[in-house]
């Protein structure tokens, strides 16, 4: 039966252990960094009795995991406490822990005394009554023995102990006060502090992103990032790029465009890990939402959704149209739908090119933006317009400063017409 049990608390152990999966939001937790005879990241409250109240040093003796810990010596005046303030976030749960080891003592030595911020400060009595409506033991777990707010730490003297506890932030909270106190005439160990979210499956740092603009044949977009991060993992995750879109693990000139990314977990583990993303060069002037998705074995797909613009180029100088035509054209016109009289009317004046030389005609429409569709006509009439290489009828072009004419229906001659 003994051993029944034990095997029970084993399991529960690694149960609750396995929910420990973001990083450590404390500084210094195992106390090795120090300046100056203090701990780096950890503060006394500031209250001047407690100050000159305790001793505190580094030991390298006693401790859990690393190489130090925290030794304190209480005088017989003051019960001082040691802390730290993180910003946290209002209904995510959190997970604390803390190592401690009394050296002498009389059974009312070290407890844990933490509390919340929230934009008034530090939580009063009926911040605490309105946050039990939802846990009603959560101030038992953050103040007290962790199951009375008026008992202490069950200590072994010369052993190790742990405190572990979870809770879901109140609605109210912007930062949470980690603290660990000392009593009177105690000699007490402080090792190996923990405190940082609980989650499961995936996370990113972002649900969303936008701004992937540029103007029209000035792609591809500047790029933008998110992490994204995994724990409890049974097998690799995927990330697909949508249509109009591409993704990379590096960034700059290091860019590597692909279509998807394949993570695999170290020991059900995947560490944050940055995604680059941009809208892909050589798009047409349009708004494109799109969604990256992230799918993985026995975890909810989660879409990241992508927005970005490809512009449409406009300026006083207007819109230079270059094009080359096959030999023996004569004369060269441009109609499309532009603002009149150019709308689809062979016969403007103002579609009427310029001629560089025997092949290449140019104009510059002041009015136009690369959104125009248009064509190329040999003479002032439809039946002279272009046509595609086998003598087809071809769709309306979409902007290029540099276009290509591979036959006419007709080729117009002016003395003709």
């Amino acid at each position: 039966m003994r051993k029944q049990l034990y095997l029970i608390i084993l399991i529960s152990v690694l149960i609750f252990n396995q929910k420990i999966v973001s990083q450590n939001l404390l500084q210094n937790p195992s106390f090795e960094s120090w300046t100056n005879g203090t701990p780096d990241g950890w503060i006394i409250p500031a209250i001047a009795t407690h100050v000159g109240s305790l001793t505190w040093t580094q030991e390298n003796i006693i401790k859990t995991n690393e190489s130090s810990s925290l030794k304190l010596n209480v005088g017989a005046i003051q019960n001082p406490g040691i802390q730290q303030i993180i910003p946290i976030t209002a209904g995510k749960t959190y997970r604390l822990s803390m190592d401690y080891y009394v050296v002498s003592g009389d059974g009312t030595d070290v407890r844990i005394w933490c509390t919340f911020k929230n934009s008034t400060g530090n939580y009063t009595a009926s911040n605490w009554t309105s946050a039990m409506a939802n846990d009603a033991n959560i101030q038992k777990k953050l103040q007290g023995s962790g199951s009375d707010i008026t008992g202490y730490f069950t200590t072994n003297n010369e052993t190790w102990n742990t405190y572990t506890t979870e809770f879901v932030a109140p609605a109210d909270v912007k930062e949470f006060v980690f603290e660990c106190r000392t009593y009177k005439n105690c000699t007490a160990i402080w090792d190996n502090m923990y405190f940082g979210e609980v989650y499961t499956g995936i996370r990113t740092s972002v649900d969303q992103l936008s701004g992937f603009d540029y103007t029209y044949n000035a792609g591809p977009s500047a790029e933008q990032s998110f992490t994204i991060e995994g724990m409890q993992l049974t097998d690799k995750i995927t990330l697909s790029a949508p249509t109009n879109y591409e993704i990379s693990t590096s960034s700059g000139n290091s860019f590597s465009p692909i279509s998807q990314i394949i993570l695999e977990p170290t020991e059900g583990k995947i560490s944050k890990t940055t995604i680059y993303v941009r809208l892909k060069a050589g798009l047409s002037e349009n708004t494109y939402i799109e969604n990256l998705t992230i799918i993985g074995t026995n975890i909810t797909t989660q879409n990241l959704t992508l927005n970005g613009n490809v512009n449409t180029v406009s300026s006083p100088t207007g819109i230079t149209y270059n094009v080359t035509v096959p030999t023996g054209t004569n004369e060269c016109y441009i109609v499309g739908d532009f603002p009149a009289p150019m709308n689809w009317n062979p016969m403007a004046l103002e579609g009427k090119m310029n001629k560089v030389d025997d092949t290449h005609y140019t104009i510059t429409l002041t009015n136009a933006t690369t959104a125009n569709k248009y064509k190329y006509l040999s003479g002032p009439e439809w039946i002279y317009v272009e046509k595609g290489s086998l003598n087809e009828e071809i769709g309306d072009r979409v902007y290029s400063n540099n276009d290509v004419v591979a036959t006419w229906n007709q080729v117009y001659t002016p003395a003709v017409s």
